[in-house]
């Protein structure tokens, strides 16, 4: 159970850190989408043991969770 706690305290951060930096983006809904885009994230760890990517294949993903422009640096 203590793990558990730990791990849902670390999510709930990181989940934090990304609803702060969508909102200061101007983001719609930057929960649903912090949300989102963390579901994404650990679902791209499973998929790299198979298929690895690079950070420049993902980012027009990632850019798409946060309605963000993807040519954008």
């Amino acid at each position: 159970a203590r793990r558990v706690e730990k791990a849902e305290r670390r999510q709930d951060g990181v989940v934090d850190r990304v609803v702060a930096l969508l909102a200061e983006a101007g983001v719609n809904n930057p929960p649903a989408r912090a949300r989102m885009i963390l579901a994404y994230v650990l679902g791209v760890l499973v998929r790299r043991t198979m298929h690895p990517q690079t950070f420049e294949e993902l980012r027009p993903e990632i850019a798409s969770l946060a309605q963000l422009d993807s040519t954008a640096s």
